[in-house]
């Protein structure tokens, strides 16, 4: 029985009917994969899980396909994935044994899904990080403010914990009030507004800092390291700099930089803090 229907029989009745199924092990997963479609205000990651399980539950005595991996989620994305492949490489290895059956579990959701979107769009959100997933959740976050909320997470740590510090009994992380005096919660935040976020975030990394020592992002230094087949030289530097900028040589502000002589593919992130000691 669900939360709320149990909380209505507490309230206004004194006696709970009960119906007994003799199900299957099979049967109760699929019974209860339906009765969690049907729930209401689910979360992305929630209508994610659910739509696996449903599929896992109603494909798994058919065919070889409870042989495709050790859990449903695995199952459910090695399937669509093959299907995937057959549909972009013209191949019919799986298409002809499983795709009629796929289609009609898709249509047959309270609410229709192509089952090729929900392969490319939609399962990859249960990879994301397990402390986005937590908050996505408790938050009832769609899938566009999801996303926005694992890049935040990606690309600025700092400032998605900033973000989700503040919560409720239940997760729910409150922003403070609006102008009307209502709470702002992340639910009622756009992704937009979550992507704004990571925007600020980034231009951060190109203002000036309270510090000189400020070092130079990881996925910046990818894209740089990328580009040029390595670093051979970062004049402005210190060891633990080094450790993401992985140049071959560095100066430090021991060694005076301008002083030495500079070869190779040089990366160079200048001091532009406030400090000009």
């Amino acid at each position: 029985m669900g939360e709320r229907r149990l909380r209505a029989v507490e309230t206004f009745a004194k006696k709970i009917l009960a119906r007994v199924l003799p199900l299957t092990d099979l049967e109760a997963r699929r019974w209860v994969a339906t009765e969690n479609m049907q729930r209401e205000n689910l979360s992305s990651i929630e209508e994610v899980d659910s739509i696996v399980e449903m599929l896992d539950a109603e494909l798994f005595d058919f065919l070889d396909y409870a042989g495709f991996a050790d859990n449903s989620k695995l199952r459910v994305k090695y399937l669509l994935g093959k299907l995937n492949s057959d549909r972009r490489n013209e191949t019919d290895f799986f298409t002809h044994k499983f795709v009629g059956k796929v289609e009609s579990i898709f249509s047959a959701l309270p609410t229709r899904k192509d089952w090729r979107s929900f392969y490319v769009h939609d399962l990859p959100l249960l990879n994301i990080a397990s402390e986005v997933l937590a908050v996505s959740v408790a938050n009832k976050l769609n899938a566009s403010q999801t996303r926005a909320l694992n890049n935040l997470n990606k690309t600025a740590p700092e400032k998605f914990k900033e973000l989700v510090a503040k919560t409720d009994e239940n997760g729910v992380v409150l922003l403070g009030k609006d102008d009307a005096g209502e709470a702002l919660t992340l639910q009622n935040t756009s992704a937009s507004e979550i992507k704004n976020t990571v925007a600020k975030a980034d231009l951060a990394c190109f203002r000036s800092s309270d510090s000189n020592e400020w070092y130079t992002p990881e996925k910046y230094m990818e894209a740089v390291s990328k580009f040029f087949g390595g670093i051979d030289l970062d004049p402005c530097s210190c060891e633990k700099a080094n450790k993401t900028v992985k140049a071959k040589s560095i100066f430090t502000i021991a060694d005076d930089s301008l002083t030495k002589e500079w070869a190779g593919k040089v990366f160079l992130n200048p001091p532009y803090g406030k400090d000009d000691s």
